[in-house]
């Protein structure tokens, strides 16, 4: 234990205005080794737990942690506004209460992680953390080594941002003549910080500057520059100081930066922030009120930071909440309010969601299982969970039902309802009350997803049923849940109370799409409401048995206006009957429907406005490309495949994209841009780029940048190769498996020779969106 402890050191940054460590020993009593502010140095914490001797008594958990309490106070070395963990070490039971200490903590915000050792009860250590996934279990002591990456990593990850993902930031900042050039430094260098924790662009987090002080001056709006560098480049450049404080009418000019001629997406439901930075009192405080409720009352968030001589009064009546202002007593002391600035951007900042359709269905525990009060926390957390999803659009479709003794179906996918009327809706329900037939209403609730109810199965739309409930099913649910998994829906199940994973694996049959809480408060913490949003637009992103083909021609002794076909009659000769089979596949196993439904887009290099649209192949396809003439020679490089591609930006991201080149060789073109341009339209979504040669001397050109032959990685594809179309056809049935049909299958699979994942026996879970590469 003692070593974890010290291992655990060695990955953390230690220091006074860094990380501080304390140790408490506990038994049937309790023990302070050291608190928080007892030693700043690697070695003399190290050198402190050698120091420690166990005192081998009882397990009085609770007592410990009540006792443990007071050391995040500022008395015992803790800090106001900066996040605060305990790590819990025991193998044993608990003798006394845990559950009320454990809330206590939580409740003044601190994440407790719970690491038990064999002996250790799995149901305490959940009712100590507050949330299953702050809980670690080992065999022995010995095995302590095994969690420390990843109880660092969730520490890391809980206590830093990693990246601010969507939202419009304006700053305010005060450039009156008590700033000087020294705190205007201090200032600036938040602004920056803050930008560089940001992931900056026209879809992502845009921010936009004014400063003041008689009159306010816009240093950039929110559609000025698309990414970091050219923010701080501007945030950067030497500015005077001098004037008056008029902080009202700074606020009111502000207002325009929020509109959408200069960039702001409120209409969009992007959350909007305005965090103003000032040292003195307003000499417009009369208005000061008035401005600043109209831009909350606009739906912007007031951020208001204090230093010196500003006025607390003051913040709190731009910002109308106190726990949205903070006060220091110099700018040299602005580098301590980076954190808790930060942590607001995250916690306003929406989580992105990336697939372009869903449709979804809220299943919710309305039986008496569920009090009151909890269940109207629950229509509230739905409430919001609204906001981040575009169902304006029709391209995210929302729908909700609950279960007790009867199903009740309350909103329909094919609804027209305004996010303001779908909320409305939700927050009129009325609890079903009775016993939790969950088994029942699982049969039911299927219908929902049915084109007849506005469900677009049949167009390649992810479906998604989200599980809520108080407990795990009573009731045999195996037949139900069957029938949604071979329809292709991918079920997700969120446990709150006296429920635990295992009891839930019958509904997904996926540990990783199981969330549990011990209380239904949790639903109110913004995290969790990201947490959610990641796992609908992310684990349950992709649909079954769709998939679309671009297909385009690289020949280099191509000259202008000869036909597409010309020198190549092999090409001629065997592309209908390979076009025929990589369009039918068969035997591929996604649920809902035997048959992938092939699309193929054609890419050519020809003036005759020859369409690159998706459809269904037909021979009269065939008999077009005979009569299409080129523009001359083309040649395989980075910007060729990038133009296939971007046909593929009207699809739908759920559906599979592989590129399909026939080409008679690189020639002079660079094989490392072509790797790099591969490697990146595999991040973005490519599913597989597959290259036949034109002659048999150029086919191993292309094995450093082609991708999705599975376990054939080695075999270059040449045409007139015996059985070729067979063979394209067996690679993409794979794709089709291991990209559509994931929803369900979760692809899992065997990882093959040197790592490689290949369509073998499912058993050890692998990520859907990870595709084989072919440089090992």
């Amino acid at each position: 234990m003692k070593t974890f402890m010290k291992n655990l050191l060695a990955k953390v940054q230690i220091g006074p205005d860094k990380t501080r460590i304390g140790v408490i020993q506990f038994s049937d009593h309790n023990r302070e080794e050291f608190q928080l502010d007892k030693y700043y140095t690697q070695k003399e914490i190290s050198d402190a737990i050698d120091r420690m001797s166990p005192i081998n008594k009882n397990t009085l958990t609770g007592s410990a942690l009540t006792f443990v309490d007071p050391y995040f106070t500022e008395p015992k070395g803790g800090r106001s506004m900066v996040k605060k963990f305990l790590i819990l070490i025991t193998d044993g039971e608990a003798q006394d209460d845990v559950i009320d200490p454990a809330k206590a903590l939580r409740d003044k915000g601190v994440v407790i992680f719970s690491v038990g050792v064999y002996g250790a009860n799995r149901t305490q250590l959940e009712e100590i953390s507050g949330d299953g996934s702050l809980v670690f279990q080992v065999e022995s002591f010995d095995d302590l080594k095994a969690i420390e990456s990843k109880l660092i990593f969730r520490v890391c990850a809980l206590h830093d941002c990693k990246s601010i993902r969507q939202l419009d930031v304006v700053f305010v900042l005060d450039h009156s003549g008590s700033i000087l050039p020294q705190d205007q430094e201090s200032m600036i260098n938040v602004t920056i910080h803050l930008v560089k924790k940001s992931d900056v662009g026209p879809d992502r987090v845009q921010f936009g500057a004014l400063r003041y002080s008689d009159h306010p001056e816009v240093l950039f709006y929110l559609n000025t520059y698309s990414n970091r560098s050219a923010i701080i480049e501007h945030l950067r450049r030497p500015r005077g100081t001098g004037g008056n404080t008029f902080t009202a009418r700074a606020l009111k000019h502000a207002n325009n930066l929020f509109t959408e001629e200069h960039g702001s997406r409120l209409k969009q439901n992007v959350k909007q922030m305005l965090i103003i930075i000032t040292d003195g009192v307003s000499h417009d405080r009369n208005q000061l009120s008035d401005v600043a409720s109209k831009l909350r009352a606009k739906g912007i968030i007031i951020y208001a930071v204090g230093v010196g001589k500003a006025k607390q009064e003051e913040l709190e009546t731009m910002a109308g909440n106190k726990n949205y202002t903070i006060h220091v007593s110099n700018f040299n002391k602005l580098k301590d309010i980076y954190l808790p600035l930060q942590d607001s951007m995250c916690t306003n900042a929406q989580e992105v969601c990336n697939i372009q359709e869903a449709d979804v269905i809220f299943f919710c525990d309305g039986s008496d299982m569920v009090s009151d009060s909890d269940f109207v926390t629950m229509t509230t957390f739905l409430s919001d969970l609204i906001d981040n999803f575009d169902i304006q659009s029709q391209r995210m479709k929302i729908g909700i039902a609950q279960f007790g003794s009867r199903y009740q179906e309350i909103i329909e996918l094919q609804n027209s309802l305004t996010k303001t009327q779908w909320k409305s809706r939700i927050q009129t329900i009325t609890k079903s009350n009775g016993l939790p037939r969950m088994d029942l209403a699982l049969k039911q609730v299927s219908v929902m997803f049915e084109q007849s109810a506005g469900g677009r199965r049949k167009a390649g739309v992810p479906q998604t049923l989200v599980v809520i409930t108080s407990g795990g099913p009573r009731y045999d649910v195996a037949e139900a849940v069957k029938t949604l998994r071979e329809d292709g829906i991918c079920i997700l199940a969120l446990g709150i109370g006296d429920v635990y994973k295992e009891q839930l694996l019958s509904i997904t049959g996926n540990s990783e799409k199981i969330i549990t809480f011990k209380d239904f408060d949790k639903l109110k913490n913004v995290d969790v409401k990201k947490r959610m949003v990641r796992e609908i637009c992310q684990s349950c992103g992709k649909t079954n048995c769709f998939l679309d083909i671009v297909v385009s021609f690289d020949i280099s002794t191509h000259l202008l206006g000869q036909p597409l076909f010309h020198g190549h009659p092999r090409l001629e000769s065997y592309l209908p009957g390979i076009l025929e089979d990589i369009t039918s596949l068969r035997g591929v196993s996604c649920g809902a429907g035997a048959e992938v439904q092939v699309s193929v887009a054609f890419k050519v290099n020809s003036d005759q406005n020859f369409p690159a649209k998706f459809q269904i192949y037909q021979e009269t396809i065939f008999d077009s490309l005979l009569q299409v003439t080129v523009n001359g020679p083309t040649h395989l490089n980075a910007q060729f495949v990038q133009s296939m591609w971007d046909t593929f930006k009207d699809t739908s991201a759920s559906r599979g994209q592989v590129l399909l080149i026939f080409s008679d060789g690189l020639g002079g073109e660079s094989k490392i841009m072509l790797e790099d341009k591969s490697d990146r339209l595999r991040e973005a979504g490519l599913d597989a780029l597959l290259v036949v040669s034109l002659n048999s001397t150029s086919h191993d050109e292309f094995s450093s940048f082609e991708f999705g032959k599975g376990f054939d990685y080695r075999t270059h594809l040449t045409i007139g190769m015996r059985e070729l179309g067979n063979r394209l056809s067996q690679y993409l049935g794979n794709i089709a498996e291991r990209t559509c049909c994931c929803t369900f299958c979760k692809c899992s699979r065997t990882p093959g020779p040197q790592g490689i994942r290949g369509p073998q026996t499912l058993k050890v879970p692998f990520s859907c969106d990870m595709l084989l590469p072919n440089r090992l």
